[in-house]
């Protein structure tokens, strides 16, 4: 795919999927409740747009409400409204729920608002923020290492300004695995272990692994992610080291807003603070890749995998030294808010700028969710 050198001109989409709603003349039905759902809410009365009702899929339905409307299954919204423009609200990577959104995409109008995980959650991706961030983009831009990166980048600014289904298709064209760009691993951290299904995953990918790393602040998940250490043939047999803390740019403590596993989050990281999330608060230990690697010197990583929900920066911070001295590979989420997608870079171009820029996605799914950096000197 031949695309323009300037970012203005290689994303086709001008006109965002914001100012198309402000023009639309048909309803607009929202699908899906929750958090997802509430931003996008957000989002539109924040621009006046009208919202005509919410759907969701028949196992959801039990004649509820969800923010005054009431929750209408698909057949009982088409009884209703007839043709309507349809805002997915929800992420999945399930088959069939996938395959469903796209039966609806063959006969209604139907997007992905592009809104913040975490953070600012009236922060959207429209004409103003592309101008105001354009010579950020363009950098970024400009520094992809390959033709592929650079179209999947124009892919997802297309999807973040437009909401098309059609977009997230074209990033999956456009990925690759990072198994297939790195030689040989043998030290692996693991930013935000979860259960270990990162581990495994590297266990699988790179047969010269020996030692593992792994930061995980959320107990319930890191008993499980322990557990798989003792018992997984994959992962029992390497060198652990196990991190019950929020790895970040200062060792202390932190609020954690917790929903006992995916989707926890550090509340008070700089891009955190006003996230609306409905979750449990409590304190956690915060510590720095650096100062554990100082104790540790045998668990100098290879590649670092960051994953901690919307606090990459901080845990990028958190290991300079690391990345200035030792140059591993960096694969870092960014897909978690709006600015990631450059300030990601740049963090990293700070400390250290002999690195080369990839983009590429670990899963298919919908909406842009799983995007990630990979930096490799």
């Amino acid at each position: 795919m031949m695309i323009h050198n300037n970012i203005r001109y290689a994303v086709n989409e001008k006109e965002s999927l914001w100012v198309k709603l402000e023009n639309s003349v048909k309803r607009i039905l929202l699908y899906g409740m929750g958090d997802g759902a509430e931003k996008v809410l957000k989002c539109l009365s924040e621009r006046g747009i009208k919202l005509a009702g919410i759907f969701a899929s028949d196992d959801f339905v039990r004649g509820q409400s969800f923010c005054g409307y009431k929750v209408l299954t698909l057949f009982e919204a088409e009884q209703i409204y007839g043709d309507f423009t349809v805002l997915v609200c929800f992420a999945t990577k399930i088959n069939e729920v996938m395959e469903h959104i796209e039966s609806i995409a063959s006969r209604h109008e139907l997007y992905f608002p592009d809104v913040n995980i975490y953070g600012d959650p009236s922060q959207v991706f429209d004409e103003n923020y592309f101008e105001n961030n354009e010579l950020r983009l363009q950098r970024v831009f400009d520094a992809l290492a390959d033709e592929n990166s650079r179209d999947f980048f124009v892919s997802l600014i297309s999807y973040k300004m437009s909401g098309k289904i059609g977009y997230i298709h074209q990033l999956d064209n456009y990925s690759f695995k990072i198994k297939d760009k790195i030689k040989r691993i043998g030290v692996f951290a693991d930013i935000g272990a979860y259960n270990g299904d990162t581990a495994i995953k590297a266990a699988k990918d790179f047969p010269d692994l020996h030692s593992i790393l792994a930061f995980e602040p959320e107990l319930h998940s890191y008993k499980r992610l322990y557990e798989e250490f003792e018992n997984n043939p994959l992962l029992s047999h390497k060198k652990s080291l196990l991190i019950n803390a929020a790895a970040s740019d200062k060792n202390g403590v932190s609020t954690f807003c917790t929903g006992e596993g995916m989707g926890s989050y550090v509340k008070d990281n700089i891009y955190n603070r006003g996230v609306q999330k409905k979750r449990k608060e409590k304190t956690v230990k915060t510590e720095t890749l650096d100062g554990i690697i100082e104790n540790y010197p045998d668990f100098i990583p290879d590649l670092i995998k960051f994953d901690a929900e919307g606090a990459e920066y901080e845990a990028i911070k958190g290991c300079s030294a690391i990345i200035k001295q030792h140059c591993p590979i960096l694969e870092v989420s960014c897909y978690h808010k709006k600015d990631d997608i450059f300030i990601i870079p740049e963090t990293v171009w700070e400390i250290n700028p002999e690195y080369k820029l990839y983009i590429t996605r670990s899963n298919v799914c919908f909406p842009d969710w799983e995007c990630e950096y990979v930096f490799i000197h």
